[in-house]
């Protein structure tokens, strides 16, 4: 099963996890990099609403998820939530995907494993896994 591992990173520490988990699978990496960068005004004010909410942004370049069977989210937790680059990307998953979570928190607990089982679901996908990461 061919696997990627896609990442949002705001602050790099979903960065750093996402490249060793990519080095200790042997596996490429996929950033959702935003058009330009958030500021933290920017990313308190505007995009924890927005995740909160479950929108959208769309990123400085469209993933393409077609050539792997298994794709590995590695996102950071705003207001309990996925960023919306996120969101944007998981609305491009092609049916059949398998895919995983690691959200990464300070706190090391997320609230929204519904929300992206459902999300991932009506994409015509499979969740595997969902693990909260401390960091």
């Amino acid at each position: 099963m061919s696997t990627a591992v896609v990442y949002y990173s705001f602050t790099n520490h979903t960065r750093e996890y996402a490249k060793t988990l990519a080095a200790q699978l042997d596996a490429p990496l996929i950033e959702l990099a935003p058009p330009k960068p958030l500021s933290k005004l920017g990313a308190y004010l505007r995009g924890c609403p927005a995740a909160i909410g479950g929108k959208s942004w769309k990123t400085a370049a469209e993933p393409d998820f077609a050539a792997y069977d298994k794709l590995i989210f590695c996102s950071p937790i705003w207001a309990s939530n996925v960023p919306p680059y996120v969101n944007y990307a998981l609305g491009l998953l092609p049916e059949g995907k398998h895919v995983e979570f690691r959200l990464v928190s300070a706190g090391g607990k997320s609230n929204c494993a519904e929300r992206l089982t459902a999300t991932v679901a009506a994409r015509g996908c499979v969740v595997d896994g969902i693990e909260d990461i401390q960091g």
